[in-house]
Formats: C-alpha cells, sequence, structure tokens
C-alpha cells in the first residue's frame, strides 16, 4: 500500500510544475502586453469625460480620485498609487517634445505608435530594486506617469493611455 503516497506526490509535483507555469509571466509578455494594451486604447475612441477642472476635461476611473490641480498638472490617487498628469494646452496631439524629455535610462519599455496627427508613446524605467518600474505614457503635450509593479504594466498603462486620449480643452474667452 506504498504506492498511494508515491502516487499522491507524482501528482503534487505535475499539478505544482503545471500551476507554476500558468502563473510565471514572462517579461517579454509582459512587454508585449503592455505595448497591445496602450496601443489599443491610442487606436480607440477617446472616452467619455467624467471629470473636469478650470482647464480641461478628462476620463477618470471610479476608482481614482482628483487629489490636487493646479494650472499644468493633476494629481490622482487609486488607494496607494499616485499618477501625476501633466498637460501642456499648447504643444499639439503629434508633438514629441514631452517623449523626448522621458527617462530612458536602463529602459523596459520604449514604444511609440503614431497616426496623421496624434503621437503616443510608452516608457518604463525600473523605479527601485523591488520589481517596480516608472511608468509613463503620453499623447503629444499630455503626460501621465506613475509607479508600477511589473506585473501590472499592462493594465496601468492601458489605462493610462485611456486617459490622456480623453483629455479635451476648455476654450478661454
Amino acid at each position: 500500500m506504498r504506492i498511494k503516497p508515491i502516487l499522491f506526490l507524482i501528482i503534487w509535483t505535475q499539478l505544482s510544475v503545471l500551476l507554476s507555469g500558468c502563473l510565471f509571466v514572462s517579461e517579454e509578455q509582459i512587454i508585449d502586453d503592455t505595448e497591445r494594451a496602450v496601443k489599443d486604447a491610442f487606436l480607440a475612441d477617446p472616452t467619455e469625460a467624467t471629470e473636469e477642472t478650470d482647464s480641461l476635461s478628462l476620463y477618470v476611473p471610479e476608482k481614482m480620485d482628483m487629489a490636487d490641480a493646479t494650472e499644468y498638472n493633476l494629481v490622482l490617487q487609486d488607494g496607494d498609487q499616485t499618477y501625476l498628469l501633466f498637460f501642456n494646452p499648447l504643444e499639439e496631439d503629434a508633438s514629441r517634445l514631452l517623449y523626448e524629455s522621458a527617462n530612458k535610462n536602463d529602459v523596459l519599455i520604449d514604444s511609440t505608435f503614431q497616426s496623421e496627427e496624434q503621437f503616443g508613446y510608452v516608457v518604463a524605467v525600473p523605479y527601485n530594486d523591488d520589481g517596480q518600474y516608472e511608468l509613463i505614457v503620453g499623447l503629444g503635450g499630455k503626460r501621465i506617469s506613475t509607479v508600477s509593479e511589473k506585473r501590472n504594466l499592462a493594465e496601468d498603462a492601458g489605462l493610462m493611455m485611456e486617459m490622456v486620449r480623453s483629455i479635451s480643452y476648455k476654450q478661454n474667452d
């Protein structure tokens, strides 16, 4: 009757290997997923605005709060995660200025997306030794950044592009 413990051990080992393979996502897969999420949001129609400031309207997910607003910056909060949104209404949607000024040291992701009237990008660089990355997503003169766990890069980046795509500036009379 020693066969049952051995059979249990074999099944347990195979199940452990199978599950660990399913739970592990390669760095290449994370990069591909992040680029795809940003490109999909870049190509999609802008999401309807849910928040307004004195100078613009934009989509802010329900889970986020607008913590602070200045003339060209917004601070958004999702629990412990902070998002910094910078916008320059004088920069066109096809501008590369903010992309060219982004930190690109030891870059994990540096991808751009372009249409006739727009230039978008995603950049991810290591933030610390704990697997966190500074994630920067932009569209012309609009840029949002946060610190993200590697496993959350795709979800965060897609949402960030959705937010910058939704920005509409108010006309000053």
